[in-house]
């Protein structure tokens, strides 16, 4: 990648560590995508082990569902904690159970489980 000139003078380092930087974000983002940790620009899949997370949880399921974060906070607890398996189960209007055993189906992508109980 070229980062044209350094605004200090034999600092190569400076525009290199920001463009390598860069181009890593937009391969992870572009992974993480393709492997369907996403559901929009949302990050579906992870691990919340802290009450941090676990809030980032629930605005999540809030933003993409448009429901209230007590809906949202009751559905992932019903869910077990899974992101993936609450959003698919509020956007869909499913159960839990039929909604983690279609996430299972579709290998853990949401659009694709969420077009699966829509044909179903």
């Amino acid at each position: 990648m070229d980062t044209g000139p350094e605004a200090i003078t034999g600092s190569t380092r400076m525009k290199a560590g920001t463009a390598q930087k860069l181009v890593l974000n937009a391969l992870s983002t572009a992974v993480m995508v393709r492997l369907g940790r996403t559901y929009s620009n949302l990050m579906t899949d992870m691990v919340a082990s802290n009450s941090k997370l676990r809030d980032r949880q629930i605005r999540m399921l809030a933003q993409a569902t448009g429901l209230p974060m007590q809906a949202c906070t009751t559905a992932l607890a019903d869910a077990g904690g899974e992101s993936k398996v609450a959003l698919v189960s509020l956007l869909a209007q499913a159960p839990v159970a039929q909604a983690r055993r279609v996430l299972e189906h579709t290998g853990g992508v949401v659009h694709a489980a969420l077009d699966e109980l829509r044909h179903s």
